[in-house]
């Protein structure tokens, strides 16, 4: 998961000068970093409780980076005035940490701390905040890799004759067929051809006998014309 961190900016008290423009960069630079989130409030001497700056400094929930003109010792009184009970005041360039504590408030948070410095250049202070930004990001670690490297060879395709062989249940029918007997009636298909006779009917259907009778009535008919 990517790790991002709140960048606050103090700017100073006279807010015109150097010192504004030097803010005006850092801020135009900040813009264009994707994990780095600016925010930008008034001289931390003049934030007053319950303004819309000291909200916005409540309103960090999590560890957050603060750049100031003040120094560190400055910044600690300040934060602790604005009801910042426990703090531990972390320098990016090295030096040694300030503590915030109060028995009411025994878990800390850490807030990393640059001064604003005319004589450093914008992007020297961002490299320290990538830096930084690099060592809290969390690690990626790759579980048993081990098993990659020693994975079980797949064997060749078993036989089908080693298989088990199963019968299927066999459908139950709920009418018993009875077995032809003398009583049972066969039903056959016959195929008539009119060329040949029929075995299964013993009915001749030839063409000599189509008429059958035709004999006896050709001589009734003669009978008649006498």
């Amino acid at each position: 998961m990517a790790v991002r961190l709140p960048v606050v900016l103090c700017q100073h008290e006279r807010r015109n000068g150097k010192q504004a423009e030097h803010e005006e960069q850092w801020i135009t630079k900040l813009l264009f970093e994707e994990r780095l989130d600016a925010t930008l409030v008034a001289d931390l001497a003049q934030i007053q409780l319950e303004s819309t700056d000291h909200l916005c400094l409540e309103g960090l929930r999590g560890d957050f980076v603060l750049v100031s003109w003040h120094s560190k010792e400055l910044v600690a009184e300040q934060l602790a005035r604005l009801g910042f009970l426990a703090l531990q005041i972390v320098p990016i360039d090295g030096s040694e940490k300030l503590a915030i504590t109060n028995a009411k408030a025994p878990t800390s948070k850490k807030v990393y701390f640059l001064s604003f410095d005319l004589g450093r250049t914008v992007e020297d202070g961002l490299s320290r905040l990538k830096e930084l930004l690099s060592s809290r990001s969390t690690p990626v670690f790759q579980l048993n890799s081990s098993l990659s490297k020693d994975r079980p060879r797949v064997g060749p395709p078993m036989d089908m004759k080693t298989l088990p062989v199963i019968d299927a249940p066999k459908a139950s029918n709920t009418q018993t067929a009875s077995p032809p007997g003398s009583k049972t009636p066969v039903v056959a298909n016959v195929r008539f051809d009119a060329r040949r006779s029929s075995t299964e009917t013993a009915v001749d259907i030839s063409e000599e006998n189509d008429f059958p009778h035709i004999d006896s009535l050709m001589s009734d008919l003669d009978k008649f014309d006498a």
